[in-house]
């Protein structure tokens, strides 16, 4: 009778957990500011508050170690460029379309509130990612509006042709419940995973191929 009080307590333990409202706000551009929400209480994590230790030799010497050793890992692992991810963007779409559309629009946006402007050294080139971004834009909101809850949007883009840097500024706050994150992550798992190891796969070859005719 007591492990099935205990399996009983379980459940519902799972339960509530699953049903738990979280959410995150995001303010970003002169200072960026992340603040986490569980329920009604909110944990801002940051800026994070600074824990004061004294710097003796010995610790600056493990971290610049610690940094050698970061470095030398990035070096050595490629990282795939945006025209490598692009061709599998179709195929992620479709399947966040999917899993969206079976949280029966419980995940919620609010604020939305972005502003971004396109800078660079090649003018063809930002004018062609400034129109990728608005085919984008123009693409993907009214989906979005559609599977999810976003009551008041605000998104401009432009160009500025003066600026080398892309700049961006504005707000956005997410909540949803925990159960209908994991299904989503657990809907996307796949196809991330299978485009990885074809990238991972592809990558290796290409480096193989470097390495023979150095």
């Amino acid at each position: 009778m007591v492990i099935w009080w205990i399996l009983g307590g379980i459940a519902v333990l799972l339960l509530f957990i699953l049903l738990l409202r979280v959410g995150i706000s995001i303010t970003f551009g002169q200072t960026l500011c992340v603040v986490a929400k569980v329920g009604a209480v909110k944990i801002p994590l940051v800026p994070a508050k600074e824990k004061k230790k004294p710097r003796t030799k010995a610790s600056e010497e493990a971290v610049e170690r610690k940094k050698g050793r970061q470095e030398a890992t990035e070096k050595k692992m490629p990282r795939p460029t945006f025209r490598e991810i692009r061709p599998a963007l179709p195929d992620l779409w479709e399947a966040l379309q999917k899993a969206l559309g079976k949280t029966r629009r419980r995940m919620r946006i609010d604020p939305l509130r972005l502003c971004v402007t396109f800078g660079g050294d090649d003018p063809a080139q930002l004018a062609q990612v400034y129109g990728w971004a608005n085919t984008a834009m123009w693409t993907v909101m009214p989906q979005l509006e559609r599977l999810l809850q976003i009551p008041d949007p605000h998104i401009h883009l432009e160009t500025d042709f003066e600026s080398s840097k892309t700049q961006l500024e504005g707000a956005v706050g997410f909540s949803f419940r925990l159960g209908d994150l994991i299904g989503i992550v657990l809907t996307l798992a796949v196809p991330v995973l299978r485009w990885y190891a074809a990238w991972k796969k592809r990558a290796a070859v290409i480096q193989a191929e470097n390495t023979k005719t150095v």
